[in-house]
């Protein structure tokens, strides 16, 4: 009836088209298809590849039921390209292996492979995805370690520790600050300078930290997923946004949502004169707020650099040891689940410090001069 009328409205017979659904289904799958042709011949990077995986569980295209899902991408210098979303019988390591490697052939690329970006789960020496596909490739390739998989592990563990441990899927309070979100008025929030204890934590790194913010929202042009953390982290430290004031609504909030507690953390304190809270949940909120704008959130955004990431690293390690001034029960935890996952940083991994911008070229030439003497 629509494609009738609108070819009516621009002048043409409708019995001349073919508009039958099932006709028109038959011919985009078609054109799909040659476009995902034309895709698969044009990609032939000349520099070597990461491939990425993730599951997610989806719900299936057709009836009602939910399956396992696999978006495998590879990347590189100036290379980002989505290889395929195979749906898998299961999500065992030996099926997202066989998936893996059936698009890197389809692709004719597993002689351009030369690292992947996991997370332990998929490391396993008998089970994980990640020797297995090392087999099936009949090579092996860098484990290059999802950093932000491990910075989400790290804010899960410090909000687990000022907040009270749940056994629901959601997290209530949350939830409760959702439910009330259209009485708020976004115009009267509070900064962290404004609050006595708060003040003295963040005083000396304010500054700093809009610098960083706000450069991030100017130079890297992230998503909207990541402009908020940003934005709101400005806000709460007492800066106004380039784009000006705009806070949004409260959106996904469950708990695998980790970059939500950061988010949403600063935003109930900013609110906490609007919404009801019981004195401990402020102040437990106000501390994961100052972790997240404090340590967090630059780290966050540092994580992708894998040259950077030795130096940064134990750039981290330094902050959340001198951090035990602010919060020695969330320094510990954060130092404790952060160094449990420098796994990543094997011998090969951690020369890539030679090509960190990061690294001074003195501090490479020392570290280049300690390593012959060391190798003489």
């Amino acid at each position: 009836m629509v494609l009738s009328s609108a070819a009516e409205s621009l002048g043409q017979d409708a019995a001349e088209f073919s508009i039958s659904r099932s006709t028109i289904r038959r011919r985009s799958i078609t054109s799909r298809k040659q476009m995902a042709a034309e895709i698969m011949m044009k990609f032939s990077p000349l520099v070597p590849l990461v491939v990425h995986w993730d599951g997610k569980l989806l719900p299936d295209l057709t009836g009602h039921e939910s399956v396992d899902r696999l978006p495998v991408v590879a990347t590189g210098n100036k290379v980002q390209q989505l290889l395929g979303v195979p749906k898998l019988a299961s999500g065992t390591g030996q099926a997202m292996a066989a998936a893996v490697c059936k698009i890197l052939q389809a692709w004719s690329l597993t002689n351009k492979v030369a690292g992947m970006c996991t997370t332990a789960s998929n490391t396993g020496h008998k089970n994980g995805a990640c020797p297995l596909i090392e087999q099936l490739l009949g090579k092996q390739l860098l484990y290059f370690a999802c950093r932000h998989h491990i910075f989400e592990l790290v804010l899960e563990t410090v909000f687990s520790v000022q907040m009270k441990p749940s056994s629901s899927p959601d997290i209530l309070i949350f939830k409760r600050f959702q439910s009330q979100w259209s009485f708020i008025d976004t115009t009267d929030y509070r900064i962290v300078v404004d609050d006595e204890y708060a003040a003295d934590a963040v005083r000396n790194v304010k500054d700093h930290i809009i610098a960083f913010a706000a450069e991030q929202l100017s130079t890297h042009l992230p998503p909207d997923d990541y402009r908020e953390p940003l934005e709101i982290t400005i806000l709460f430290r007492g800066g106004t946004p380039s784009c000006g004031i705009h806070i949004m609504a409260p959106g996904a909030l469950h708990k695998v949502r980790w970059m939500a507690k950061a988010i949403y953390a600063i935003k109930i304190w900013m609110f906490a004169k609007q919404f009801k809270l019981k004195k401990a949940e402020e102040n437990a909120l106000r501390d994961v707020a100052i972790f997240v704008s404090s340590l967090y959130v630059k780290a966050w955004f540092q994580a992708p650099l894998s040259t950077s990431a030795p130096a940064t690293d134990l750039q981290f390690l330094k902050h959340l040891s001198k951090y035990k001034s602010v919060n020695e029960k969330v320094s510990k935890a954060a130092f404790k689940k952060f160094a449990g996952h420098l796994w990543y940083l094997g011998e090969e991994l951690v020369t890539f410090a030679f090509f960190g911008r990061n690294v001074t070229c003195d501090e490479k030439r020392q570290k280049e001069t300690t390593i012959s003497q060391r190798e003489c």
